[in-house]
């Protein structure tokens, strides 16, 4: 069907589509009561009944995080009886963080990069330390940004789930698959589900850097690919982390590799302040568990100036 030919009620327009992934399409529509602009991702998925579509992990979590400023913000939910497709209504913003790099062309400067961590990292306190979920899917494509103000908000709750602080990671396994590969933590990789909040730190980590260089840092082809690059950077793990990992091991992975060094992260960076690396490597420490929260991030030198 042709984006002129959907509906989704008398008083929204669809104006063009602006994407499409695996389990939705997001189209631009105009409200033809107030002329406002706003962004509909509908779901392929059919549902049977509106109570069905309220327990989805994505509209229950989106609901809870309404109000943060740095959350999408959900103006509508769709349902429609008939065909039993789903829509949620957004409000529309300029681009993606993915796109904004793709189109600055040049590295960004430090204080950019830092705003917008900033603010990735205010919506990743919010959703751990006050609502107990954990987004497992944050990369730049799931960020999007006011290209004038530079104002970020996250969005994309599909995978998001909830976590209880008491429990091992090790006693409840989440889904094996989880985030873009690039941006996957270690223990995302090595185990099968033995994971927590902390994947969501490690991805803004990667994402700092990105803005900062243009590149991904870890752009792995596959899984083996993807370990192996993130030991080239922080050297292999001791025998105690991946001992650890082995209480729940991925079994497509020897757990065999070869010893390698880290490198200093000002090499990778070398225009980045002291305070930028030490936010960087306090992201990107292997072991989930000396992995900084969202919330002592925050506190960093580094965003003293914001």
């Amino acid at each position: 069907m042709s984006s002129s030919q959907l509906s989704f009620g008398p008083n929204l327009q669809v104006l063009s589509k602006l994407g499409e992934g695996s389990f939705a399409e997001v189209f631009k529509v105009r409200s033809k009561d107030t002329g406002n602009y706003y962004a509909v991702k509908r779901l392929k998925k059919k549902y049977r009944s509106v109570d069905e579509v309220n327990r989805l992990p994505e509209i229950y979590a989106l609901k809870a995080l309404q109000g943060h400023p740095n959350v999408i913000k959900l103006e509508d939910l769709i349902y429609s009886h008939q065909s039993g497709y789903v829509a949620m209504v957004f409000e529309l913003m300029d681009c993606n963080v993915y796109e904004l790099i793709s189109g600055h062309k040049r590295p960004f400067d430090e204080k950019t990069s830092l705003i917008l961590i900033y603010q990735l990292l205010k919506a990743i306190d919010h959703m751990h330390s006050s609502r107990k979920m954990f987004h497992r899917d944050i990369k730049p494509e799931n960020c999007m940004v006011d290209k004038k103000t530079f104002v970020l908000k996250l969005c994309d709750f599909g995978s998001t789930r909830g976590y209880n602080s008491n429990q091992s990671v090790y006693n409840q396994p989440f889904t094996e698959y989880v985030s873009t590969r690039w941006y996957r933590a270690p223990e995302c990789i090595l185990t099968s589900g033995s994971y927590g909040p902390e994947v969501d730190e490690w991805a803004v980590g990667c994402m700092l850097y990105e803005l900062m260089t243009t590149k991904p840092l870890f752009p792995g082809k596959h899984e083996i690919d993807q370990i192996a690059r993130i030991h080239k950077v922080l050297g292999t793990p001791s025998r105690d982390i991946l001992n650890q990992f082995k209480q729940n091991p991925n079994t497509q992975i020897s757990f065999a590799f070869p010893s390698q060094k880290s490198i200093d992260l000002r090499n990778l960076i070398p225009k980045a302040s002291l305070p930028t690396i030490q936010l960087l490597t306090q992201l990107l420490v292997y072991d989930p568990e000396h992995r900084i929260s969202a919330g002592d991030a925050l506190k960093l030198p580094a965003f003293e100036a914001i």
